[in-house]
């Protein structure tokens, strides 16, 4: 669906049938691109271990590398757990098992649909199958998830999160604007979302989280971020107690996982004592 499509469709269906057009909208919500794995991702995952990570009922694509204390690599919406990968041999050589995976309706794990709240209880089974987890680096949605995982209670040494997002309400906001949904109709599409989930959207925000202040935390923010104005990533380090917050420039939203700078304090904040 084109976006200029979605749009025509959304106001007509807004105008003429607002419950349909709020279903609709939330299915789009939730419903993640799937794209191709480069070439350097596909090298990476050759030389890992792959397992099922067990969700429930079902099971997502995961892989390991390397022995000792866990660190989770945590993806971001529509990514792959394989994006993190330049953090993976500088982990394993602190003497750092790390595992990674592919949520819910992303990369080569199945279903259509994802949501902040699947992709949280990715990182709990995760955190279950890996034994002691030392370690969390999250990007994007994923630092969300792995944020409202800590929130209730799961237990971590230290965590970094890369272009973190500090509220899903406003989400639904940018989301409205995007493919033409009136006021009206995105309450009901939170509406609808929240029945399902067994959340309140507004409660979605680091403002709200019960946040751990004994998991120091690094926060990752580039200036030129487009996707996740920096605002975000100050906000969740003044929110979360003792967290150090380190500023890029002209890395955007992605360029950041890859950055050799960036990997490596993100990689020394995680393997630093205490």
């Amino acid at each position: 669906m084109t976006l200029l499509l979605a749009q025509a469709g959304f106001r007509v269906l807004s105008g003429i049938a607002p419950s349909v057009a709020a279903r609709a909208a939330a299915s789009l919500f939730c419903t993640p691109r799937r794209h191709s794995r480069p070439d350097p991702e596909r090298a990476v995952l050759a030389k890992a271990e792959p397992f099922a990570l067990r969700m429930g009922l079902s099971s997502l694509a995961a892989w390991r590398w390397g022995t000792g204390p866990a660190v989770l690599l945590v993806h971001g919406w529509e990514g792959r757990g394989s994006q993190l990968y330049s953090f993976i041999d500088p982990l394993v050589a602190r003497g750092y098992s790390v595992v990674t995976w592919d949520a819910p309706g992303h990369g080569d794990s199945a279903g259509k649909r994802s949501s902040l709240v699947e992709m949280s209880d990715a990182l709990w089974a995760a955190g279950r199958q890996a034994g002691e987890v030392h370690g969390v680096i999250a990007h994007s949605l994923g630092s969300a998830a792995a944020a409202m995982a800590f929130a209730e209670g799961l237990p971590v040494g230290r965590a970094a999160f890369v272009s973190s997002p500090s509220s899903m309400a406003e989400y639904t906001f940018l989301f409205a604007d995007l493919v033409g949904l009136s006021e009206p109709v995105r309450q009901r599409m939170v509406r609808s979302m929240e029945r399902r989930f067994h959340v309140v959207f507004d409660e979605l925000d680091v403002r709200r989280f019960q946040l751990p202040d004994a998991v120091p935390l690094l926060v990752v923010h580039d200036r030129d971020d487009l996707e996740v104005p920096l605002q975000h990533g100050r906000l969740l380090a003044k929110s979360w107690p003792g967290a150090r917050l380190a500023i890029t420039e002209g890395l955007g939203h992605r360029r950041l996982l890859k950055d050799p700078g960036v990997v490596s304090q993100v990689v020394d904040w995680i393997a630093a004592p205490g």
